[in-house]
């Protein structure tokens, strides 16, 4: 049991609060820990203790490894969020409202969508959060008031604020409730549905009544369910149901990316520009989506667009990598002559080096000396980029094809077939 525990929690840390569970379950189901004066510690309650310290030292471990490896992230995954930048207020109100939708979410499944930007931007004291926080407190209120009569309840309730904590998203912002985890939730839920089952199941009118009420939600969800697939035929139809959904959120723009992206690896270069320079539109600060657009521009052969578009990237964000090397590779190789420019391709390239040699970038600087008709340099700098590029075939083949020409004294320039 331990080692599925651990397993689960290395798979992705969703069940970190599965220690609490058991706890509950203890002392409100299973009784085996009196809530009394003495009952909580004595011999037969330390014993049950005791079995919880193999599953609280998996959750330490994979806690400790987790929190060290987001303060140290600069990738996908960015450190927490400060004080000073999510304040206490509002993680509070975000964790009661995450409680709040996962309570009624899963009963009344209605405008589903793969995104809710509901805490992307949100003011804590709206009345959405407000009730969502009256809510939980009158319900957590009356369970723990009528405890003695309703343990159970309790319990179930106590179990779904658990299982909750890790996608409260307090250490998040922004921050996304996502339906996937409604799984999770559905174990409380399951059980009061077996509750009711066994209360009344000797009552053979009841027993009726219930089968066919059961019978006749399932054929609700069922409906429900088919014309949700249809929002996902595949990755298109999907993208334009969020569009539809988002309306005209800025988060708009990700998706537009997103749709633009796969249009792009279906050869629809045409509807992908569209959906790139609509995401531009919808934050003009958003980095990828000038990328991708500079990068269909250059394989169209529309290079001076290419060019600008990088140059937008980097007023953006002035120290991307992939931005910089790009737009020095464009003005190495561009097959235009009135947008290439050497000296400066140079310069980039040879300034991206100070962060350690990858192939992309040595095929850079090759391309570049080439272009400055330094192309003994260049053969030698385009051998290291090739041996560097072993393992990636496409590169190599391309990266071959220069080194030939810059053996024979001539630079590389892009054509139409050649573009990146």
């Amino acid at each position: 049991s331990v080692m599925a525990f651990a397993a689960s929690l290395l798979t992705y840390p969703l069940a970190l609060s599965y220690v609490g569970v058991l706890v509950v379950v203890d002392i409100l189901v299973l009784r085996r820990i009196e809530l009394r004066r003495g009952g909580l510690f004595n011999a037969d309650a330390r014993k049950v203790w005791l079995e919880k310290i193999p599953y609280a030292a998996v959750v330490v471990a994979v806690l400790a490894v987790t929190i060290w490896a987001r303060s140290q992230s600069s990738g996908l995954w960015k450190p927490p969020v400060t004080l000073e930048q999510f304040g206490i207020f509002p993680r509070i109100m975000q964790g009661l409202y995450v409680w709040s939708y996962y309570l009624w979410k899963p009963l009344l499944p209605v405008d589903l969508s793969p995104v809710y930007t509901t805490l992307v931007w949100f003011n804590p004291a709206d009345l959405t959060f407000i009730f969502s926080g009256v809510l939980v407190v009158l319900v957590t209120t009356l369970l723990v008031w009528k405890w003695r009569t309703w343990p159970g309840l309790l319990a179930i309730w106590l179990c779904h604020l658990g299982v909750l904590v890790p996608m409260l998203g307090l250490t998040e912002h922004p921050h996304y409730t996502n339906d996937r985890y409604s799984y999770l939730v559905s174990f409380p839920l399951s059980f009061v549905v077996a509750g009711v089952l066994i209360r009344f199941w000797d009552n053979v009118t009841i027993r009726r009544r219930i089968l066919i009420g059961f019978t006749g939600v399932a054929t609700a969800f069922g409906l429900m369910s088919a014309v949700q697939i249809r929002a996902w035929q595949d990755s298109e139809s999907l993208f334009y149901h969020v569009l539809g959904k988002l309306g005209d959120s800025p988060y708009r723009c990700d998706i537009h990316w997103r749709l633009g992206r796969w249009l792009v690896s279906n050869q629809r270069a045409e509807e992908a520009q569209r959906h790139f320079e609509e995401a531009i539109v919808a934050n003009p600060s958003f980095p990828d989506a000038y990328f991708q657009l500079g990068a269909l521009l250059e394989e169209k052969g529309r290079w001076a667009e290419a060019g600008e578009n990088y140059r937008n990237l980097l007023r953006v964000n002035p120290s991307s990598a992939r931005a910089l090397n790009q737009l020095a590779w464009l003005l190495a190789t561009a097959g235009d002559a009135s947008v290439r420019n050497g000296a400066e391709a140079l310069t980039i390239a040879e300034s991206l080096l100070q962060h350690g040699e990858s192939p992309e970038v040595l095929r850079t600087l090759a391309a570049a000396l080439a272009e400055q008709g330094d192309f003994p340099q260049a053969a030698i700098t385009a051998s290291r980029a090739l041996a560097l590029a072993a393992n990636d075939g496409a590169l190599s083949a391309s990266l071959q094809v220069e080194l030939a020409l810059y053996r024979a004294g001539k630079p590389f320039h892009q054509t139409l077939s050649t573009a990146p």
